[in-house]
């Protein structure tokens, strides 16, 4: 037993779940794991911040090894997010979003929800990944993605156009419901009224056995002001053609468990980058609170 690693009990039965063979396909099997943790804002302040946090989190994980590099700037520039009045396009579990990524405009449409089948038996998983974003708040629970994106500057100003662009939402029994209303009650909005601008400082990894973990600290800002509006730390690990072996991906479980209980650096609410800026949405959304859809096939 020396060469097993011991987890919390509830750590264990997430992981267990996630990890035994009892997918049926390999579609129900995600490509990476992306885990994330909120930062405390007030923290990233100063042109020290970034280096400040490094040495903290090394300290943090050094039982788990020596992370190896330096967080530097990687990628920055504009990030929006759109949704209908009254937030249609989160009830039913998707996200649209326009950002610059690698000096390139790119929209994306994604689809969550809270099992792998809720989402990869989407029409959308024809030309996307399934991927698996784990989040340490309120408990660290998963929530399953399917993406595409498309290197555009347009934003469609309508359901209708949105599925123009993204012609597989037609095959989606939900979106069609949404789309069948008026225009008025289509129309698309920006969640954030105000430039908001996205900076990723990455470079740093930590290895584990065959595996890498992946760090990226990512700080959303108004465009004129220095202090950020939210931060947040993620590391990602492959599981490409199904590589990834148990301990390792426990052992990822762990490190984020490690990140969490970084009181000093945590940001307090529990919360993502999506859900602070939904709640930050003007009031666009209804104020009955909307779930992750779990979707099934178009017939």
């Amino acid at each position: 037993m020396s060469g097993l690693i011991r987890l919390p009990l509830g750590l264990l039965a997430l992981s267990v779940t996630l990890c035994a063979p009892s997918f049926a396909t390999h579609d129900t099997k995600p490509s990476s794991y992306e885990f994330k943790q909120l930062l405390a804002v007030a923290a990233f302040t100063t042109d020290a911040a970034i280096a400040n946090y490094q040495h903290a989190l090394t300290s943090q994980l050094a039982q788990f090894g020596e992370l190896q590099g330096k967080l530097t700037l990687t990628d920055s520039g504009p990030i929006n997010f759109y949704d209908t009045k009254g937030c249609q396009l989160k009830s039913q579990g998707l996200l649209l979003r326009h950002r610059q990524h690698k000096q390139q405009e790119q929209v994306t449409l994604k689809l969550r929800g809270l099992s792998p089948q809720s989402v990869s038996h989407s029409s959308l998983m024809a030309s996307g990944e399934l991927q698996a974003d784990v989040l340490a708040t309120p408990s660290i629970h998963t929530i399953y993605s399917v993406a595409q994106s498309q290197p555009n500057s347009t934003i469609p100003a309508n359901l209708n156009q949105l599925q123009q662009q993204f012609p597989a939402l037609a095959r989606m029994a939900p979106f069609q419901t949404l789309a069948s209303q008026t225009l008025g009650e289509q129309a698309l909005y920006p969640l954030s009224h105000f430039d908001l601008q996205q900076t990723v400082f990455s470079g740093v990894s930590l290895k584990l056995g065959e595996h890498k973990l992946k760090f990226s600290l990512t700080l959303w800002r108004e465009q004129a002001q220095s202090s950020p509006l939210v931060a947040e730390i993620s590391f990602a690990i492959n599981n490409k053609n199904n590589a990834l072996d148990t301990q390792s991906l426990q052992t990822a479980y762990l490190v984020l468990d490690k990140i969490s209980a970084m009181q000093d650096w945590r940001y307090a609410a529990n919360s993502t980058k999506n859900q602070w800026l939904y709640e930050h949405a003007d009031n666009l959304c209804d104020s009955e609170p909307t779930q992750l859809a779990t979707l099934t096939p178009a017939k």
